[in-house]
C-alpha cells in the first residue's frame, strides 16, 4: 500500500506519473477491474473508497480528485469526528490498494494548495507528496526536463534546440510534447534536430499544422477560428508564407506522382517515403490546376499585402480560406 498526494499546474506531467505508477503496480490483463477514479466524493463515500477490499487479481490504483476538499472558498468542510475518521481510514488501507489523491490547479489560477488547511496536513502526513508546478521559462530545470520529454520521445534535442523551444512554445509540457511528436515525424528517420528545424517545424502554443490541414481539407469555419487564435501569436504574413511553401510542395508532389511512386519520389525530393504517403494521401482529391491556382491566389495576396492595398491583413488571409473550392 502507498498513498500518493499530486497537486500542481502542470497536468500533463500529473498524467505521466499516474501512467507510470499504473504501469509498475497493476496487471495489464486487469487493469479495467483494478484502476479506479473518483471526482470528490462525499465524505461517506470517500471512507469507503478508502475501505476497499482488494480484489483477486492483484494491486489496485485508485485516484481521487479532491479538489472540493482542498478549496478553502465553497469547497467541502469537516468536522473533527470526521477528520478522525480520515484518520483511521488512512492507517487502514488495504495492502494491495494504492491511492492518488490529486489536487489540479488551472494553469491561469494564481494559487498554491494551502498547508494551513487540516485536510491537507492529514493527508500530506499519510502520503507521498509530488508538487508539479508550473515552471516559468527562466527555470534552470526546464531545458533537462525537455531534454528527457524529447528522449521518451525518440528525438535528441541538445541545449540549443531546448532554449529554442523554450523561447518559441513557453513552458507547457502538453504543448512542448505535442511539439516533440511532430517533429519526431517530420525529421525522420533522423533523430537529432537542429535549431533551424525547430524554427520551422514548432510553433506558438496554436498549432499552425491544424491551419494548413483544415486549408487544405477544406474545411473553412474551423480554419478561420485557427487563424484567429494564431494571429494572436503571430503576424498573418507568416502564417501565409508557410500557406504558400505548403501549396508549392504539393503542387511539386501532384507532379511527381504523375510518373512516379512514393519511393521514388522521397528520394528525388529528399523527403521520407512514409511523409510522402501522408502528403499524396492529404491531396489525393485535388487536381494539379487547382492548386496552381489557389497558389496564385497565396502570391497575389502576399503581394496586396505587402504594399499596403489590403484594408487589413488578417481579413485578407481569412478571404482566401473562404474562397476555398471544395
Amino acid at each position: 500500500m502507498t498513498l500518493y498526494l499530486f497537486h500542481g499546474q502542470e497536468e500533463f506531467l500529473i498524467e505521466k506519473d499516474i501512467g507510470k505508477l499504473k504501469n509498475k503496480l497493476l496487471d495489464k490483463s486487469f487493469i479495467s477491474m483494478n484502476y479506479k477514479t473518483y471526482s470528490n466524493p462525499k465524505f461517506t463515500d470517500l471512507i469507503d473508497i478508502l475501505s476497499t477490499q482488494p480484489m483477486m487479481f492483484g494491486n489496485s490504483l485508485i485516484v481521487i480528485n479532491c479538489e472540493n476538499y482542498f478549496e478553502s472558498k465553497g469547497g467541502i468542510s469537516l468536522d473533527d469526528k470526521q477528520f478522525s475518521q480520515l484518520e483511521k481510514a488512512l492507517a487502514n488501507v488495504p495492502e494491495q490498494i494504492n491511492i492518488i489523491f490529486l489536487y489540479k490547479i488551472d494553469r491561469n489560477a494564481n494559487k498554491k494548495i494551502d498547508t494551513r488547511k487540516k485536510f491537507y496536513k492529514i493527508i500530506s502526513a499519510a502520503c507521498e507528496v509530488r508538487e508539479f508546478k508550473q515552471l516559468p521559462t527562466y527555470d534552470k530545470t526546464l531545458p533537462t526536463i525537455i531534454t528527457k520529454l524529447g528522449k521518451e520521445n525518440d528525438v535528441e534535442i541538445t541545449t540549443d534546440c531546448a532554449a529554442k523551444i523554450i523561447e518559441m512554445l513557453g513552458s507547457n509540457m502538453r504543448v512542448i510534447d505535442n511539439e516533440l511528436k511532430k517533429l519526431k515525424l517530420y525529421i525522420y528517420p533522423n533523430s537529432k534536430p537542429s535549431v533551424r528545424d525547430i524554427e520551422q517545424i514548432c510553433t506558438s502554443t496554436q498549432d499552425i499544422f491544424k491551419l494548413v490541414d483544415y486549408f487544405v481539407l477544406g474545411e473553412k469555419d474551423v480554419a478561420v477560428k485557427e487563424l484567429n487564435m494564431l494571429t494572436q501569436t503571430q503576424h498573418p504574413l507568416q502564417i501565409l508564407a508557410l500557406l504558400q511553401g505548403t501549396i508549392s510542395r504539393f503542387i511539386n508532389l501532384k507532379l511527381l506522382s504523375r510518373d512516379m511512386n512514393a519511393l521514388e519520389i522521397s528520394k528525388k525530393v529528399g523527403m521520407h517515403e512514409y511523409r510522402v504517403k501522408l502528403e499524396l494521401e492529404k491531396i489525393r482529391g485535388y487536381k494539379y490546376d487547382d492548386l496552381l491556382q489557389l497558389k496564385k491566389k497565396l502570391v497575389e495576396t502576399e503581394y496586396k499585402m505587402k504594399s499596403g492595398q489590403v484594408y487589413s491583413d488578417q481579413l485578407a488571409v481569412e478571404q482566401i480560406i473562404l474562397s476555398r473550392t471544395e
